[in-house]
C-alpha cells in the first residue's frame, strides 16, 4: 500500500513538474526571451555598422557572434560573401543587408509582435527611418533555441520572401553562369 502511495506521489509529481520543464527547457519555450534575444542583437548590430572597418556589418557579425546564428545560415551566409569578393566587378550576391532587410540602417531598432511559428518564434523588427509610412516590420527575425540558447535561423521579409531562400537562389544563379 505505501508502495502504491508512492508511486501515485511520483507520477503527480512529475505529471505537474514535466509540462513545466520541458517549457523552461523546449523549444522556444516563450515570447519574452525570444524578444529579448532580437532586440539585444540588434542594439549590438546596429553599432557594428558604425564601426570603421574592412569587413561589412554582416562579415563582422559573423565573425563576432556565429553561435547566434544556425549552421546553415552561417554556411549560406560565407558561401555568398566568397562569391562577392571573387567577382567584384558584378552583383552575385546579396547586395543589401539581409539582417535589415534594407540599403541603410535606420536605427533604433525596436522589436514588436511575437508570433510562434512551429518549434520557432518570428520577432517583427522594426527600422525608425523618419519617410517610413509602411506599418509593416522591416524583417521578421526568424528565431529558436538549440542546445539552451536562442539562435536566429532565418530572416523574413514581409512581402518580399526571406533569406534563406534568396541565398538558394543567388547561389542557384551562381551555378548557372
Amino acid at each position: 500500500m505505501k508502495q502504491s502511495i508512492f508511486v501515485a506521489v511520483l507520477l503527480t509529481v512529475c505529471a505537474v513538474t514535466a509540462p513545466n520543464y520541458a517549457a523552461a527547457e523546449g523549444e522556444g519555450a516563450s515570447p519574452q526571451p525570444a524578444q529579448a534575444f532580437v532586440q539585444g542583437f540588434y542594439a549590438w548590430y546596429v553599432k557594428q555598422s558604425d564601426r570603421n572597418n574592412a569587413l561589412s556589418s554582416v562579415e563582422l557579425a559573423l565573425k563576432d557572434r556565429p553561435e547566434v546564428f544556425s549552421d546553415a545560415l552561417v554556411r549560406a551566409l560565407r558561401e555568398d560573401i566568397a562569391a562577392s569578393a571573387e567577382s567584384p566587378d558584378e552583383i552575385v550576391g546579396l547586395d543589401f543587408d539581409p539582417f535589415l532587410n534594407a540599403q541603410e540602417v535606420c536605427e533604433p531598432y525596436k522589436v514588436g509582435k511575437v508570433a510562434k511559428r512551429g518549434d520557432a518564434y518570428g520577432v517583427e523588427v522594426f527600422g525608425s527611418c523618419p519617410d517610413s509610412g509602411d506599418h509593416r516590420p522591416d524583417v521578421i527575425a526568424e528565431v529558436k533555441t538549440l542546445n539552451g540558447k536562442w539562435i536566429f535561423v532565418n530572416f523574413i521579409y514581409p512581402g518580399n520572401g526571406n533569406l534563406v531562400n534568396v541565398l538558394k537562389l543567388l547561389k542557384k544563379e551562381r551555378q548557372k553562369h
